[in-house]
Protein backbone atom coordinates (compact mmCIF):
# COMPACT_ATOMS: atom_id res chain seq x y z
CA UNK A 1 0.00 0.00 0.00
CA UNK A 2 0.94 3.29 -0.96
CA UNK A 3 1.12 6.37 1.47
CA UNK A 4 -1.12 9.36 0.89
CA UNK A 5 0.56 11.51 -1.08
CA UNK A 6 2.89 9.16 -2.24
CA UNK A 7 3.67 8.30 -6.11
CA UNK A 8 5.43 4.93 -7.32
CA UNK A 9 8.61 5.46 -8.53
CA UNK A 10 9.09 6.10 -12.01
CA UNK A 11 12.16 5.77 -14.81
CA UNK A 12 11.59 8.78 -16.66
CA UNK A 13 13.86 7.90 -18.48
CA UNK A 14 12.12 5.07 -19.68
CA UNK A 15 8.89 6.95 -19.96
CA UNK A 16 10.42 9.32 -22.16
CA UNK A 17 12.26 7.15 -24.37
CA UNK A 18 8.57 4.94 -24.83
CA UNK A 19 6.60 8.66 -25.20
CA UNK A 20 4.91 9.84 -28.75
CA UNK A 21 7.65 13.32 -28.16
CA UNK A 22 10.49 10.98 -28.03
CA UNK A 23 9.56 9.11 -31.35
CA UNK A 24 8.78 12.60 -32.88
CA UNK A 25 12.13 13.52 -31.93
CA UNK A 26 13.80 10.79 -33.22
CA UNK A 27 12.01 10.81 -36.38
CA UNK A 28 13.11 14.85 -36.81
CA UNK A 29 16.77 14.02 -35.94
CA UNK A 30 16.85 11.43 -38.19
CA UNK A 31 14.86 13.65 -41.16
CA UNK A 32 17.90 15.73 -40.80
CA UNK A 33 20.69 13.60 -40.73
CA UNK A 34 19.33 11.80 -43.74
CA UNK A 35 19.45 15.40 -45.67
CA UNK A 36 22.66 15.87 -44.19
CA UNK A 37 23.96 13.25 -46.09
CA UNK A 38 22.57 13.47 -49.36
CA UNK A 39 24.29 15.26 -52.03
CA UNK A 40 23.88 18.88 -51.97
CA UNK A 41 24.30 21.12 -55.01
CA UNK A 42 27.52 23.56 -55.18
CA UNK A 43 27.43 27.61 -55.62
CA UNK A 44 27.85 28.20 -58.68
CA UNK A 45 27.97 25.27 -60.72
CA UNK A 46 25.30 22.87 -61.34
CA UNK A 47 27.13 19.65 -60.31
CA UNK A 48 26.31 17.99 -57.04
CA UNK A 49 29.03 17.10 -54.31
CA UNK A 50 28.50 14.17 -51.94
CA UNK A 51 28.21 15.95 -48.16
CA UNK A 52 30.15 14.57 -45.50
CA UNK A 53 28.80 14.02 -41.56
CA UNK A 54 31.29 17.03 -40.55
CA UNK A 55 30.77 20.81 -41.32
CA UNK A 56 34.68 21.15 -41.51
CA UNK A 57 37.25 19.21 -44.15
CA UNK A 58 39.42 17.17 -42.77
CA UNK A 59 42.71 19.29 -42.63
CA UNK A 60 40.60 21.87 -40.94
CA UNK A 61 39.76 19.71 -38.18
CA UNK A 62 43.26 18.31 -38.14
CA UNK A 63 44.16 22.36 -37.94
CA UNK A 64 41.98 23.13 -35.48
CA UNK A 65 42.55 20.33 -33.20
CA UNK A 66 46.32 20.39 -33.49
CA UNK A 67 45.95 23.89 -32.16
CA UNK A 68 43.60 22.62 -29.36
CA UNK A 69 45.76 19.45 -28.40
CA UNK A 70 49.24 22.01 -28.32
CA UNK A 71 47.53 24.52 -25.70
CA UNK A 72 46.59 21.43 -23.98
CA UNK A 73 50.44 20.49 -23.23
CA UNK A 74 51.20 23.92 -22.78
CA UNK A 75 48.68 23.95 -20.31
CA UNK A 76 48.96 20.78 -18.38
CA UNK A 77 52.78 20.96 -18.61
CA UNK A 78 53.32 18.02 -16.07
CA UNK A 79 53.45 15.69 -19.39
CA UNK A 80 55.59 17.19 -22.00
CA UNK A 81 58.04 18.42 -18.67
CA UNK A 82 58.05 13.98 -17.71
CA UNK A 83 59.44 13.25 -21.28
CA UNK A 84 61.75 16.14 -21.49
CA UNK A 85 63.18 14.92 -17.83
CA UNK A 86 63.06 11.38 -18.89
CA UNK A 87 65.39 12.38 -21.89
CA UNK A 88 67.69 14.71 -20.21
CA UNK A 89 67.88 12.49 -16.73
CA UNK A 90 69.17 9.04 -18.95
CA UNK A 91 71.40 11.32 -21.09
CA UNK A 92 72.72 12.93 -18.33
CA UNK A 93 73.48 9.17 -16.46
CA UNK A 94 74.19 7.61 -19.67
CA UNK A 95 77.06 10.25 -20.56
CA UNK A 96 78.84 10.62 -17.04
CA UNK A 97 78.77 7.24 -16.23
CA UNK A 98 81.05 6.45 -19.71
CA UNK A 99 82.81 9.36 -19.36
CA UNK A 100 85.22 10.20 -21.90
CA UNK A 101 86.22 6.86 -23.44
CA UNK A 102 89.06 6.12 -25.36
CA UNK A 103 89.87 3.20 -28.18
CA UNK A 104 90.89 0.25 -25.95
CA UNK A 105 88.93 -2.70 -26.24
CA UNK A 106 87.24 -2.31 -22.59
CA UNK A 107 86.45 1.22 -24.03
CA UNK A 108 85.27 0.07 -27.12
CA UNK A 109 82.88 -2.63 -25.40
CA UNK A 110 81.73 0.91 -22.75
CA UNK A 111 80.86 2.82 -26.05
CA UNK A 112 78.53 -0.38 -27.28
CA UNK A 113 76.81 -0.28 -24.12
CA UNK A 114 75.98 3.03 -23.69
CA UNK A 115 74.36 2.65 -27.27
CA UNK A 116 72.44 0.00 -25.91
CA UNK A 117 71.32 1.83 -23.09
CA UNK A 118 69.05 4.44 -25.11
CA UNK A 119 66.61 1.72 -25.17
CA UNK A 120 65.77 1.77 -21.44
CA UNK A 121 63.66 5.23 -22.66
CA UNK A 122 60.71 3.22 -24.47
CA UNK A 123 58.89 1.93 -21.45
CA UNK A 124 58.89 5.65 -20.29
CA UNK A 125 58.25 6.96 -23.70
CA UNK A 126 55.79 4.37 -24.33
CA UNK A 127 53.85 4.82 -20.64
CA UNK A 128 53.28 8.46 -20.58
CA UNK A 129 52.28 8.66 -24.22
CA UNK A 130 49.74 5.65 -24.62
CA UNK A 131 47.88 7.24 -21.16
CA UNK A 132 48.13 10.64 -22.67
CA UNK A 133 46.72 9.25 -25.83
CA UNK A 134 43.32 6.96 -24.60
CA UNK A 135 42.82 10.00 -22.01
CA UNK A 136 41.99 12.42 -24.71
CA UNK A 137 40.44 9.61 -26.86
CA UNK A 138 37.80 8.72 -24.16
CA UNK A 139 37.36 12.66 -24.17
CA UNK A 140 36.75 12.20 -27.79
CA UNK A 141 34.38 9.25 -27.90
CA UNK A 142 32.43 10.59 -24.88
CA UNK A 143 31.53 14.00 -26.18
CA UNK A 144 33.14 15.00 -29.61
CA UNK A 145 32.55 12.39 -32.48
CA UNK A 146 28.84 11.52 -31.04
CA UNK A 147 28.01 15.48 -31.80
CA UNK A 148 30.38 15.41 -34.95
CA UNK A 149 32.96 17.74 -34.05
CA UNK A 150 35.83 15.49 -35.36
CA UNK A 151 36.44 12.30 -37.17
CA UNK A 152 39.12 9.63 -36.21
CA UNK A 153 41.91 10.77 -38.90
CA UNK A 154 42.13 14.25 -37.30
CA UNK A 155 42.29 13.06 -34.14
CA UNK A 156 45.03 10.53 -34.72
CA UNK A 157 46.90 13.51 -36.87
CA UNK A 158 46.57 16.08 -33.95
CA UNK A 159 48.12 13.32 -31.21
CA UNK A 160 51.19 12.84 -33.84
CA UNK A 161 51.57 16.49 -34.65
CA UNK A 162 51.46 17.65 -31.21
CA UNK A 163 54.20 15.55 -29.92
CA UNK A 164 56.58 16.25 -32.51
CA UNK A 165 57.89 19.61 -31.12
CA UNK A 166 58.95 17.89 -28.04
CA UNK A 167 60.09 14.77 -29.48
CA UNK A 168 62.51 17.08 -31.46
CA UNK A 169 63.34 18.95 -28.28
CA UNK A 170 63.35 15.70 -26.48
CA UNK A 171 66.20 14.41 -29.09
CA UNK A 172 68.37 17.33 -29.00
CA UNK A 173 68.64 17.39 -25.53
CA UNK A 174 69.65 13.39 -25.26
CA UNK A 175 72.25 13.87 -27.85
CA UNK A 176 74.14 16.61 -26.56
CA UNK A 177 74.38 15.01 -23.22
CA UNK A 178 75.21 11.85 -24.13
CA UNK A 179 76.74 11.83 -26.95
CA UNK A 180 79.47 14.84 -26.48
CA UNK A 181 80.85 13.55 -22.81
CA UNK A 182 81.10 9.70 -23.94
CA UNK A 183 83.93 11.52 -26.30
CA UNK A 184 82.13 9.49 -29.20
CA UNK A 185 83.39 11.16 -32.87
CA UNK A 186 82.80 14.16 -34.20
CA UNK A 187 81.68 14.77 -37.92
CA UNK A 188 79.73 12.81 -39.84
CA UNK A 189 79.10 10.18 -37.01
CA UNK A 190 77.84 12.94 -35.08
CA UNK A 191 74.81 13.83 -37.35
CA UNK A 192 74.19 10.31 -38.26
CA UNK A 193 74.32 9.40 -34.38
CA UNK A 194 71.21 12.70 -33.85
CA UNK A 195 69.38 11.37 -36.49
CA UNK A 196 69.37 8.21 -34.85
CA UNK A 197 68.64 9.10 -31.77
CA UNK A 198 65.38 11.57 -33.46
CA UNK A 199 64.17 8.69 -35.12
CA UNK A 200 64.39 6.63 -31.97
CA UNK A 201 62.58 9.29 -30.36
CA UNK A 202 59.91 9.32 -33.02
CA UNK A 203 59.45 5.61 -32.56
CA UNK A 204 58.98 5.26 -29.01
CA UNK A 205 56.44 7.95 -29.32
CA UNK A 206 54.37 6.63 -32.40
CA UNK A 207 54.71 2.89 -30.45
CA UNK A 208 52.79 4.20 -27.59
CA UNK A 209 50.21 6.02 -29.38
CA UNK A 210 49.45 2.72 -31.26
CA UNK A 211 49.12 0.72 -28.40
CA UNK A 212 46.54 3.55 -26.62
CA UNK A 213 44.66 2.84 -30.14
CA UNK A 214 44.21 -0.56 -30.24
CA UNK A 215 43.03 -0.37 -25.84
Amino acid sequence: MLKSGTHPELDFNEVWRSSAEAGAVRDSIERICQQGLSSKTSKGTGRTQPSSEFSASTWEQTYLLTKRVSRQYWRTPEYPYSRLYASFLHAFLNGFTFFQLGNSIKDMQSRLFSCFLILMLVPEFMNATSMRFIANRDIWESREYPSRIYGWVAFSLSQILAELPYVFIGSLVFFVLFYFPVGLPLGLPAGYTYLMVLLFHLFATSWGQWVGALR
